[in-house]
C-alpha cells in the first residue's frame, strides 16, 4: 500500500488522511418501521455478524432460525444459502460482493437483515463495488435525542492482496464514510480472512475453536502465521477503531472465528469505535457449526 518512497497514497505528507464524497454513487433504501418494542432501557439492539457458509457446506440445524430471531440487526457475509430462504420477519438487503462463477453463487454474497418487530429509522448505502455494505441507524439507543450509529459489512477476498485496486477502493470508501459519519459510534465487521498472530513457536489457541473440534490444546494445529498487518485493518486502527476479537486491548483474547482444518485459522474481524464501550452489554464469539465459521455477537 505504500509508495517507492514510503508513504500511503491516501495519506497526505502532513499526516492528515485524504477523504472522498460518497454523495451520488450509493445506493440507498430507507427501511420502514414497525411497532417499538425495545428489550432493556439501555441496550435496544441485538446484532450477529456470521459468515454463515464459508468454503464448506452447512450442516443444517432446524434451531437455526429459532436462534437468528433472538437478534435484531443480521450481519451476513457469503450469505447465498440464507438468501435463498429469506428470515420471517425480517427486512432483507442482499448485496453480491464478488462476481458468481459460471452457473455459480456470487462467493462473498453480503446480507442484512432487520427485525421487522422494532421501530428503526435505517438507511442502507450499498458500496458492492468495495464489497462493503453501510447501515446507518438513528434510533439505536432509548434516549433522545437519539444517538445514530454506522453499522459497515466487508468482504475480504482470500487472494485481495494480489487486488490493489480493489484495496485501494475499499481504503477510499471506508476513508469517505469516516467523513461522513466519523462523529457518531461505529461497529466495523465483516469476512476479513486474515490469520491470527502467532504468539510464539510451539504456541497454540485454546478455547472456542478447540472446544468445538474436541482437540485438547497441547495438540492444536492451529498455530498461524501472523497475516494481521492488512492494509484495511491498519487502517481501521488508524481511524481509532479497536478489535473486539484481536490483539487489542490487549486483556481480550484472540479467539478465532474460522474453523479451519487444512489452513491456517483466521478471524473474521469486529472493529469499533472506543466510544461505543458504554453501550456494550456483551460481546462473543459462539460456538455453533451450521457453517465453518463462527457468529460474532453483540
Amino acid at each position: 500500500m505504500r509508495d517507492a518512497a514510503g508513504t500511503d497514497p491516501l495519506i497526505d505528507p502532513d499526516g492528515t488522511m485524504q477523504h472522498n464524497d460518497i454523495s451520488g454513487r450509493c445506493t440507498a433504501k430507507t427501511l420502514p418501521t414497525g411497532p417499538t418494542l425495545y428489550k432493556s432501557k439501555l441496550w435496544v439492539t441485538n446484532i450477529i455478524s456470521w459468515n454463515i457458509a464459508g468454503a464448506s457446506k452447512i450442516r443444517q440445524d432446524p434451531n437455526l432460525e429459532a436462534y437468528l430471531n433472538d437478534f435484531d440487526i443480521i450481519w451476513l457475509q457469503e450469505s447465498w444459502k440464507v438468501s435463498e430462504n429469506p428470515l420471517a420477519g425480517f427486512e432483507e438487503f442482499l448485496s453480491p460482493a464478488a462476481r458468481p462463477k459460471p452457473k455459480g453463487h456470487p462467493k462473498g454474497s453480503l446480507s442484512i437483515h432487520i427485525t421487522t418487530s422494532k421501530s428503526f429509522n435505517a438507511t442502507i448505502i450499498d458500496l458492492k463495488s468495495a464489497h462493503m455494505l453501510a447501515i446507518i441507524i438513528e434510533n439505536w439507543m432509548l434516549e433522545q435525542p437519539p444517538t445514530p450509529i454506522i453499522i459497515i459489512n466487508i468482504y475480504i477476498n482470500p487472494n485481495m492482496m494480489r487486488n490493489q485496486h480493489l484495496l485501494d477502493k475499499q481504503k477510499k470508501e471506508l476513508l469517505a464514510l469516516e467523513t461522513a459519519f466519523g462523529n457518531v459510534p461505529w461497529i466495523n465487521t465483516g469476512d476479513f480472512n486474515l490469520n491470527m498472530a502467532n504468539h510464539g513457536k510451539g504456541s497454540s489457541w485454546e478455547g472456542a475453536l478447540d472446544h468445538c473440534l474436541g482437540i485438547p490444546p497441547q495438540d492444536s494445529p492451529f498455530k498461524d502465521k501472523d497475516k494481521c498487518d492488512h492494509p484495511l485493518v491498519r487502517l481501521l486502527e488508524a481511524l481509532g477503531l479497536r478489535a473486539l476479537n484481536g490483539r487489542f486491548p490487549k486483556d481480550i483474547p484472540m479467539n478465532p472465528s474460522h474453523i479451519a482444518k487444512k489452513s491456517a485459522s483466521t478471524l473474521d474481524y469486529t472493529f469499533v469505535s472506543t466510544d461505543i464501550f458504554k453501550y456494550f452489554q456483551d460481546f462473543s464469539i459462539e460456538v455453533r457449526c451450521e457453517s465453518d465459521h463462527y457468529p460474532q455477537t453483540m
